[in-house]
């Protein structure tokens, strides 16, 4: 059972287009793993997952018992 789906979620600021149509889709017991280059958009992927950003366009969708949180990177 798909318990998380992105479809074509896009996002950019400005001229820069950080995610371009981000399509997949997690059911339960998935493990996924994220891997890029500093300023890729991980980060900004799991905000909009999380609710704390709104993607330009696209969807993300999740199961209605599936709880979702965002934890942040403290710099200091």
């Amino acid at each position: 059972m798909i318990v998380l789906n992105l479809s074509e979620v896009s996002m950019s600021f400005g001229t820069d287009v950080i995610l371009n149509k981000i399509t997949f889709g997690l059911n339960g017991g998935d493990r996924l793993g994220v891997v890029g280059v500093n300023g890729a958009g991980k980060s900004l992927l799991f905000k909009i997952i999380s609710g704390k950003v709104r993607c330009d366009s696209g969807s993300v969708n999740f199961s209605k018992d599936l709880k979702v949180a965002y934890l942040e990177q403290n710099a200091s």
